[in-house]
């Protein structure tokens, strides 16, 4: 669970923090692989070539785009202060604080 919690924050990270050099559409176009094809309405066109290819070494560390199309649920926590759900299919999250004792 802890490597997935690490994943996403990488990920996520990866996408606010990326300040690579500028490059064509061809190369961004390029930078998708096969082994995980952009979901529908992806734009790799707009999308920086280093954050997609840290994506696609995430989605591999995750068991490749079949286990993580078919994953519903994940969940992860913060540092022991909060425990946050996702279910994927619906998109609800709950979040829960045992230290605070709430849950939204």
């Amino acid at each position: 669970m802890y490597k997935l919690s690490f994943f996403i924050v990488l990920f996520a990270l990866a996408f606010t923090a990326c300040n690579a050099p500028e490059s064509t559409p061809e190369t961004k176009s390029a930078a998708v692989t096969e082994e995980n094809p952009p979901a529908d309405g992806f734009d790799a066109a707009n999308s920086d070539e280093k954050a997609i290819a840290l994506a696609d070494l995430v989605m591999k560390a995750m068991g490749g785009r079949p286990a993580w199309d078919s994953t519903r649920f994940i969940e992860w926590d913060f540092f022991g202060a909060r425990k946050l759900y996702w279910d994927k299919q619906t998109g609800r999250v709950r979040i829960h604080s045992e230290k605070d004792d709430y849950t939204v």
